[in-house]
Order: C-alpha cells, then structure tokens, then sequence
C-alpha cells in the first residue's frame, strides 16, 4: 500500500520522536481523553510533515479549538455506537461516512457539525472504496503489530497518521466539492 510506503519514508527520518509522538498518543487513548485529541494529532502530524520533522508532544495538548475537536469526535462515536448496535453491520457504513471530519475540523474549514456533513456527504458517494482502504490498512496494520508480538505498534502509530493524512490529502478536494455541492458552510 502505497500510503504506508509514504509514512515510513517520512517517520523514519526522525523514528525516535516520531515514535514518542505515537507512544503519547496511545498512552491517552487509553485513558480515553485521547480520542478527543485526535485533531490536535492530525494537526501536529500535518505541521511535522511539512516541516520536515516530527510533531511536539506539546502539539498534542493545544486546547485551543477543543470544542470542535471534542464535538466532531463525539458525532463520530454516536454515529459509530448506532452503527455497532444494528446487528454490528452498521459500523461498516459509519466508519467511512465519519472517516474525514476530523481532519475537516482539523483543518479549521468547518465547524464539527458541518465537517461531519462534509464528511457524510463525500462518503456517500464512496461508501465502498474507503470502507475497503479502512479495512486494508487495519489489516495490515494489524498484522504489523500481531506479527512483531506487539512492538510494531511503537512504529505503526506514526506510520498509521502520516499514511491517514496523505490519504485525506488525495480526497480533500472531492471532500470540498461534494460539501460546496451541499451547499454545507465553512467556517467564515
């Protein structure tokens, strides 16, 4: 896969903090507050690649458009919760229609209920190609880390942002198109 290419090709420039980076993300995840950080780690990881180093652990705890960032992130998990309780079916539509409004929120484009728009709006156009690039990369991802007794997550966390932005990056204009289409808002 061409996009996990693409993220090892820029986090092993700088493996160590990149790594850290992901380390300190993981250990939020599991506290939970994580999940509500994950734009701050879009951001972070976006400003790293362009600068052509790796993201500050700092980066990862910018409050300042935690409202945006905590709302998008919310709508997703309702959306992925009623997906997973039709018969465990659901979540297969969820996660691609949701997959983009962070990185719309992120961006500072939208508001989060107008990046989750944005996102639904593009995803419905194609439902089945990112559910099929979701399901590909948590495969290989998977395998990654099961194949290493666990130590390949260390290195697949950084790989796994850098390859999901480039990813969003190849689709944000089509993103923009369809929500410009919707006629759904950006921020003013």
């Amino acid at each position: 896969m061409d996009y996990l290419k693409y993220g090892w090709e820029v986090v092993k420039k700088d493996l160590v903090p990149w790594v850290i980076f992901g380390l300190v993300l993981g250990i939020t995840l599991s506290f939970g507050i994580g999940f509500f950080l994950m734009p701050n780690a879009l951001r972070a990881t976006r400003r790293a690649i362009e600068a052509g180093g790796a993201p500050g652990i700092g980066d990862l705890f910018n409050f300042d458009n935690i409202t945006d960032d905590a709302i998008v992130m919310f709508i997703a998990s309702i959306a992925h919760t009623i997906g997973a309780m039709l018969c465990g079916l659901g979540i297969f539509a969820t996660l691609p229609l949701m997959h983009f409004a962070p990185y719309l929120v992120a961006e500072g484009r939208y508001d989060a209920v107008s990046a989750a728009k944005a996102s639904v709006e593009y995803g419905k156009g194609n439902l089945v190609g990112i559910l099929i690039h979701l399901l590909i990369f948590g495969v290989l991802v998977n395998l990654a880390v099961y194949l290493t007794c666990g130590i390949g997550g260390f290195i697949v966390a950084p790989i796994g942002l850098v390859a999901m932005d480039k990813y969003y990056l190849d689709h944000r204009d089509a993103i923009l198109a369809a929500a410009n289409q919707a006629q759904i808002p950006m921020k003013a």
